[in-house]
């Protein structure tokens, strides 16, 4: 579903280095990816020959997903996608932020987001 090689096999832990318990510099990046992808999979997935469709819930949960109810609110609905789908986030762990310099993580470039997200 997901293939680039920002996914590949981390040998030292999925969202840091185990060694040194340090983020990885592009996880701000592969999680709004992650975020898009979700949000893209009901759209063009072909479950029994069709899409699954925009009347969808959303389940997100922790920082890693976080953008998902950002992108559903500011990307697409302003573009009368999903509408009438709903979004629920969880979150387990507030240990684990994703904090992110805003001038190193600019949300219209990086993110794809204008200013009012």
């Amino acid at each position: 579903l997901l293939d680039h090689g920002c996914y590949q096999h981390r040998p030292h832990g999925l969202y840091c280095d185990s060694r040194t318990g340090q983020d990885y510099g592009d996880n701000l990046y592969r999680f709004a990816m992650l975020s898009l992808a979700a949000l893209e999979a009901p759209l063009r997935l072909n479950f029994g020959g069709v899409p699954y469709g925009q009347r969808v819930a959303f389940l997100s949960n922790d920082w890693q997903a976080g953008l998902v109810p950002v992108y559903l609110a500011h990307r697409y609905r302003p573009t009368g996608v999903y509408r009438e789908a709903r979004s629920i986030h969880i979150i387990h762990n507030l240990g684990f932020q994703g904090k992110f310099s805003r001038c190193r993580a600019n949300p219209k470039t990086l993110l794809g987001l204008g200013e009012s997200a």
